[in-house]
């Protein structure tokens, strides 16, 4: 189809850049995310669907890729000239203390616990009961249950960079066992809620090689396998035997599996809405600050009117991505793929696009050069590390993602509070490498 060419171009530029960045692997895996969310799954999208979005799919991309992809990909380039430093070992005594992975611990199994007992762990079984019941569910509770899950990636890949940074360290047997809870609790509960949450678990834990702080297209090839693969297996799973919805064609293997994709690249494809607008009157140039407005006063009104905030949330119209899709079709839909693309899209039309891509390069790059030159014992380090899993989490709306950091703090300011110390100055730039 002549409208995927802006696709493959963009597959075809992604492809030269990763070569260009073979010593930087968070900003690889960015940006395979960012092409992935924005170009990949929408042409498989089209390609594969009964029902394509003909008509405007070339024209958006082509947009897409002139004021985000590009600029993205530029900018990230332009913030990845510094020196390489190879992973050091440093002969630092570092002070691992006890209470931190017993509090870790603790936290997670009390997550645990209060998820059974108020019957808040199987989440996407019954989205809108889980709703009623998290509404009455004791607010301490839940604002540790929504801590335990946003920020569990941020304590998975610390524990991970404390293990590997120092594995002859005194009390580092605890840090495993922290490590194995976290992993058992909270892998469980994306395997069972959230396929792609789990997926990125799985990247950040194996995506990096930590010894040379490379990855190369063979290890990409390798990765890219073994993700797939895991991505149809869960659905199949979820599909067939979880929910049992009856979605999926069973009577040939070959026609499963291309509705298996299908499936998974229809719930991927986080400009969907965008191209369903493009079949009207949707001009992408043009900003709808509405939505702007809509994300100020639903915010505020947790405060100054809480009516108003109950009813949006009751009515499931909570992100400025919804309220503006929704203004544009004259239509309800609140459950559909979104990106931090879209909602700026959305917002501030096309123009705004280059903004937020140098913002998001700024901050990839930023991240990228502390996990080179800084170790687990620095404050940087670890806000690094606490703002990575959410910048790739790129299928989030941004305003989402920056009020994230601010709502789960307490989390980060614990361990940074908490974190290693060492008797001897004498560390070398670049011990770990690449988280």
């Amino acid at each position: 189809m002549i409208e995927v060419i802006p696709s493959l171009f963009i597959l075809g530029v992604t492809g030269l850049a990763l070569t260009r960045l073979k010593h930087f692997p968070i900003s690889q895996i960015y940006i395979l995310f960012v092409v992935a969310y924005t170009s990949l799954f929408p042409a498989l999208d089209l390609l594969m669907s009964p029902f394509p979005l003909k008509g405007a799919f070339g024209f958006h991309q082509s947009m897409f890729a002139i004021f985000f992809i590009l600029p993205l990909i530029l900018f990230i380039l332009m913030r990845s000239r510094f020196s390489i430093v190879t992973g050091n070992q440093s002969d630092d005594i570092v002070n691992l203390n006890t209470y931190s992975p017993i509090i870790l611990s603790a936290s997670a199994i009390v997550f645990l616990v209060a998820a059974l007992a108020y019957n808040l762990f199987f989440v996407r079984l019954g989205y809108g009961e889980f709703l009623q019941i998290a509404s009455s569910t004791p607010n301490v509770v839940r604002y540790h249950y929504r801590m335990a899950v946003e920020t569990s990636f941020f304590v998975i890949i610390y524990l991970t960079a404390i293990i590997r940074s120092y594995p002859d360290a005194r009390f580092i047997g605890a840090y495993k066992v922290t490590l194995g809870v976290y992993i058992l609790v909270f892998g469980a509960f994306f395997l069972v809620n959230s396929r792609m949450q789990f997926l990125l678990l799985v990247i950040l834990l194996l995506a990096s090689n930590y010894k040379t702080g490379i990855i190369n297209f063979r290890r990409l090839a390798k990765l890219g396998v073994m993700v797939v693969a895991l991505a149809i297996s869960l659905t199949l799973l979820r599909e067939l035997f979880i929910e049992q919805n009856n979605r999926l064609d069973v009577s040939s293997f070959m026609i499963l599996i291309r509705e298996t994709v299908w499936l998974i690249a229809s719930r991927l494809n986080s400009v969907v809405m965008i191209d369903t607008a493009g079949q009207g009157l949707y001009n992408p140039f043009i900003p709808n600050l509405d939505g702007l407005w809509f994300l100020i006063k639903f915010n505020l009104a947790a405060f100054n009117d809480p009516a108003y905030y109950e009813y949006m949330k009751a009515i499931q119209i909570t992100s400025p991505s919804v309220f503006v899709i929704n203004d544009i079709l004259v239509r309800t839909d609140i459950d559909f793929p979104k990106s931090m693309m879209v909602e700026v899209l959305l917002i501030f039309g096309l123009l705004g696009l280059p903004v937020l891509a140098y913002i998001l390069a700024r901050v990839v790059g930023r991240i990228q050069f502390i996990v080179k030159r800084f170790s687990p014992t620095d404050p940087q380090f670890i806000l690094a590390l606490y703002v990575l899993p959410g910048i790739l989490q790129f299928e989030k709306e941004f305003s989402g993602f920056l009020f994230s950091l601010i709502k789960w703090a307490p989390m980060v300011i614990f361990i940074i509070v908490s974190r290693p110390t060492i008797r001897v100055n004498n560390r070398k730039p670049g011990f770990l490498v690449d988280v």
